[in-house]
């Protein structure tokens, strides 16, 4: 097993934790990548199935994988879960904390179009939820992460806000559905936004900004639409640079920690944008590889000190320096081998 994302609609195989530790899959078994020495630690953790999504969190690292699989394992412990969540292909799952005083929360959304909850250590069901749509990505609002960072990426999406209180659905049907999290575990949709008006055209993947202003969905178009949180109103629709309509869909997507205010996006090979959400109007593309060689790219996400950019290849992992105070990437980027 290695970081093959040949398949994979998106692209959410990386995650980084707050000591700039990078977790990722490496053939049959789970790594923790230390960019201070620039090698992996000598800590893995074996994998029963090769991984669609992981996500890290709060004490905790999950996989998602083929037929409702998932798996769950604290970190520091000998304490771990397997479940099946679904029929499909789990395409995205998520470590979440609600708001204070609450459990972690694990979240998983299967191709079957369903999407569950499970508290954490618990492994609870609180929410099983049937989508109208397969969701790729789901996204929620988080509070206090105790130091984890996190990344989330797949075939429909689901991602919490920082605050605890929302969450985004990227669906297989074009919409970005929006929910709002109650005290006693409510899932209550309160709108559906339309991302793309092409036929049969999917949103891949989503993302919310460090103080939950700002969210951006990712659509197979090759578009990467911005939303005011607050409105629900467009505030810019950004492209690929790509001109193959097989290779320029934004797979991946993250927002920087703060106080920077970028927004990172993949396309679905070789290319990454960084754009300055401050006036959206500055934007750099970076090349990974040759020009004459399509590099796939597996996920990204910026490091814990917000220095750098992290991309996932099939086998490197390409650090991009971030000049923070011009918000842009300069000089070369480190290539670090898995």
């Amino acid at each position: 097993m290695n970081l093959c994302t040949h398949y994979r609609q998106l692209r959410n195989l990386l995650s980084s934790t707050d000591k700039n530790i990078v977790v990722h899959p490496y053939r049959d078994a789970l790594h923790f990548f230390d960019l201070a020495i620039g090698a992996d630690s000598e800590e893995s953790i074996p994998l029963p199935y090769a991984p669609t999504a992981i996500d890290a969190g709060y004490g905790y690292v999950a996989v998602a994988g083929q037929r409702g699989m998932a798996m769950v394992k604290a970190l520091g412990s000998d304490w771990s879960a397997t479940v099946k969540t679904g029929l499909g292909m789990n395409n995205s799952i998520g470590i979440s904390k609600h708001t204070t005083g609450h459990p972690v929360r694990l979240t998983v959304c299967n191709n079957d179009h369903s999407m569950s909850v499970f508290t954490l250590p618990s492994m609870e069901r609180i929410v099983n939820h049937s989508m109208p749509a397969a969701i790729n990505q789901s996204k929620l609002i988080m509070g206090d992460h105790n130091g984890m960072e996190k990344l989330i990426y797949c075939l429909v999406i689901a991602t919490v806000s920082p605050d605890g209180r929302r969450m985004l659905a990227a669906s297989d049907d074009g919409h970005v559905y929006i929910y709002q999290l109650s005290q006693n575990n409510e899932y209550s949709q309160v709108a559906a936004l339309k991302v793309t008006q092409l036929k049969d055209t999917a949103a891949l993947a989503c993302a919310w900004n460090h103080n939950a202003t700002l969210f951006a969905v990712t659509c197979g178009d090759g578009t990467v639409v911005v939303y005011d949180a607050l409105t629900l109103e467009r505030r810019t629709t950004l492209g690929s640079i790509e001109p193959r309509k097989t290779r320029n869909a934004p797979r991946a997507i993250q927002f920087s920690k703060g106080p920077l205010d970028l927004l990172a996006y993949t396309e679905h090979v070789s290319l990454v944008n960084i754009v300055d959400v401050r006036t959206f109007e500055t934007r750099q593309v970076i090349r990974l590889g040759p020009a004459d060689i399509d590099s796939h790219i597996a996920g990204l996400d910026f490091s814990a000190d917000g220095q750098s950019l992290l991309v996932a290849l099939e086998s490197d992992l390409v650090e991009l320096p971030i000049d923070t105070s011009a918000r842009r990437q300069f000089g070369s980027g480190r290539v670090h081998m898995f």
